[in-house]
């Protein structure tokens, strides 16, 4: 399995507004490398997921929203409210 090793995430930028670094937020992790986790940009509020290792960093029109709304359904209880209710380019609606 490909990961992302912690020390490499300082290195990258946010596709949309070239913005760096991003915050990162691992959700799962083994010992140096990322399994899953989130990018997020505190410029344009775009998160990018981290799924098996491999960061999801596509343009807007380029990235799958089923898969990324299964995402955050599935670490909803891991992830911060303005991540899950608010970023872009998909969310989820807050339940009533």
């Amino acid at each position: 399995m490909i990961s992302l090793k912690h020390e490499l995430h300082k290195f990258l930028a946010c596709p949309i507004d070239k913005k760096s670094p991003l915050l990162l937020l691992v959700l799962d992790d083994s010992s140096s490398e990322i399994v899953s986790g989130v990018f997020r940009c505190g410029e344009c509020t775009r998160f990018y997921p981290i799924i098996d290792g491999i960061p999801i960093l596509l343009p807007d029109h380029l990235r799958n929203q089923s898969q990324e709304t299964n995402f955050l359904i599935k670490w909803k209880n891991k992830l911060p409210d303005e991540i899950i209710y608010q970023s872009l380019p998909f969310n989820i609606k807050p339940e009533d």
